[in-house]
């Protein structure tokens, strides 16, 4: 008579999958956090340059046609500087949201691998026989 071969537990192959998941979620959360302090950041220089900008800007009548022209180079710097930081801006909430929705679908810790099959592929774990 021909031995029947042993596998694993559901329970072990659960651990298993936990543990190659893991690094995953670990690595999404370090992407996340990465993008949160990039952002941060570059808001912080985009308000030191919105006010410096200001400032060079002066607010009387008039002031327009009298800038000296260094001024008006730098203003005209700061804007393309500012037009980048923005396009920046709007990378880094679009990554942001990739990175948070991957990590909605991998799930937390205590999910079974079948419910984050489920989830990124639509399809229903497959049922013991």
């Amino acid at each position: 008579m021909t031995a029947i071969p042993r596998f694993r537990s559901a329970d072990r192959d659960q651990q298993t999958d936990a543990a190659r998941m893991a690094p995953v979620r670990g690595e999404l959360r370090k992407a996340l956090s990465s993008l949160d302090r990039e952002e941060t950041g570059l808001k912080l220089r985009l308000e030191e340059i919105s006010t410096r900008t200001a400032v060079l800007m002066g607010n009387e009548d008039g002031v327009y046609f009298e800038r000296e022209p260094a001024d008006e180079k730098r203003l005209v710097e700061a804007e393309a500087e500012m037009m980048n930081a923005y396009r920046r801006l709007k990378t880094l909430r679009s990554q942001h949201a990739i990175y948070t929705r991957l990590l909605e679908l991998v799930g937390s810790e205590d999910d079974p691998a079948g419910v984050i099959e489920q989830r990124i592929l639509g399809s229903t774990p497959p049922s013991p026989q």
